[in-house]
């Protein structure tokens, strides 16, 4: 394997140890007073990584061969050290988490420095960088070597389906209620859960990384499948009474009855109780009835879709990319479609769209404010939806609700239309108008003066098409 080092990384591991210097003679200076004025209540040290590590570190001691034991960080170390992990893993394509990339350079500084110091002959200028360029090199070799492409299967209960369902190459729904545990651990584990899990979505990832990440990744790509066949479910249903056809393993247990005491005062209190089912099995057993039928007849606009998750498992520069957007969007849609409180369903569903449609460069001109805000709001809001009716009217009522209950002043009417519904269709309609930015459509990156602009001409051209 060829590691990559840029000449960067060489220079800023001599940062690193200077400052590793600095620290080490602070604290033989006066241990207890370093450790009081130290940047960290718990930790700050850098030691062994593994125990044979420590046993060479030990015995070299007692043969009374240099070593350093350990160092002591500061905030400065842990800065250079964040910035030599991003260089490495970005010239290396590691996929691996950023906490992952910060522990191997500890791991390359201690070996480093513990070998320099180990040297009879100290070396010149060359040589130590040859010898760092050798540490660095066998501790990236040895840790890509532990990347494998894993497969993960997460518990789900699932209403109203009855069959296995492929949602995209590698992300699959099956039907299987064996959750591979004993007794015990069933019990413990369904002890806050109202429903136990009849289904498993599969994922299977093409990309060899480190387990961490794998799961990192894998765990959002479920969250995000669950989150678009809600977001489908919204915008064929909008807000019904039903959640959707998804209990997830994170969800809340549902209350179905409510009670409490009450009656005039002086007089015996009578029980007062109400019940509320949250999931629907007819309406769910017809959205799938709807979702298999749509497999075939939108087969495109599926693929985009689930897609999304795909690419949060595979690609590395996704959190930079349009999909990261699409990610945040879903989860506030998502989110909504479960609140139980009204107010702040209508906040959530308001930020689901605003999260697509606000950049950063909007937020650095001069000139904006709350009025130009809202004017950015419903005016590519319009230029999204062009599918529904009285879009204008109903972007300019989702926002000024939003924006009343934000700014702390109570809702005194209802939405007049279906904001689930009306917010859940904006959403689709923005992933499939984001498919076609550039040509690398969600996978785009560098997007935040562009794709303003590609919404708006967009929503001209709908217009004058009109």
């Amino acid at each position: 394997m060829n590691v990559q080092i840029p000449n960067d990384v060489y220079k800023l591991f001599e940062d690193l140890y200077s400052e590793y210097g600095k620290e080490h003679a602070l604290f033989n200076e006066d241990p207890i007073k370093y450790i009081k004025n130290s940047d960290f209540i718990i930790g700050g040290t850098l030691g062994p990584s593994s125990k044979d590590e420590f046993e060479e570190i030990k015995r070299r001691k007692d043969l009374e061969i240099p070593t350093v034991q350990q160092f002591h960080k500061s905030k400065q170390t842990i800065c250079i050290t964040r910035t030599i992990s991003d260089i490495l893993i970005r010239s290396n394509q590691l996929c691996c988490l950023s906490e992952e990339g910060h522990d191997l350079v500890d791991c390359i500084a201690f070996k480093y420095i513990n070998e320099l110091l180990s040297i009879t002959n100290f070396r010149d200028e060359a040589e130590q960088k040859k010898l760092l360029q050798e540490t660095i090199g066998n501790k990236i070799i040895n840790f890509k070597a532990e990347f494998e492409k894993y497969e993960f299967k997460f518990p789900v209960f699932v209403m109203g389906l009855d069959k296995n369902v492929e949602l995209y190459q590698g992300i699959s729904l099956i039907n299987e209620s064996d959750l591979s545990l004993d007794d015990k651990s069933v019990e413990k584990y369904m002890h806050t859960r109202t429903f136990k899990p009849n289904y498993n979505i599969n994922i299977l990832s093409n990309v060899k990384a480190s387990y961490k990440y794998s799961t990192d990744r894998a765990m959002r790509a479920k969250e995000a499948t669950i989150n678009i066949l809600q977001a489908l479910h919204g915008s064929t249903f909008g807000n019904a009474e039903s959640e959707g056809p998804f209990v997830k393993d994170s969800d809340r247990q549902p209350h179905y009855m409510t009670f409490f005491l009450a009656g005039i005062r002086g007089r015996e209190l009578t029980d007062n109780r109400s019940y509320h089912f949250n999931y629907n099995k007819k309406s769910s057993e017809k959205f799938w009835d709807l979702f298999e039928n749509s497999l075939s007849s939108e087969t495109k606009l599926h693929n985009l879709l689930f897609s999304v998750p795909d690419k949060i498992l595979n690609n590395a520069d996704f959190d930079k990319s349009l999909g990261g957007l699409i990610e945040r969007s879903l989860r506030w849609l998502a989110d909504a479609i479960n609140e139980q409180n009204n107010e702040t369903k209508i906040v959530k569903l308001a930020v689901a769209i605003e999260s697509l449609i606000n950049f950063k460069s909007d937020s650095k001109r001069s000139d904006i404010d709350s009025d130009r805000f809202k004017d950015t709001f419903i005016r590519r809001t319009i230029a999204i939806n062009t599918y529904q009716d009285n879009v204008e009217s109903k972007a300019i009522e989702l926002y000024n609700a939003r924006s009343s209950i934000a700014h702390g002043s109570p809702l005194k009417k209802g939405i007049s239309f279906d904001a689930v519904l009306f917010t859940a269709t904006t959403v689709i309609l923005a992933i499939q108008l984001f498919s076609t930015f550039k040509s690398k459509g969600i996978d785009e990156i560098g997007f935040d003066k562009a794709l303003p602009q590609y919404i708006e001409d967009f929503g001209q051209l709908s217009i004058q098409k009109t």
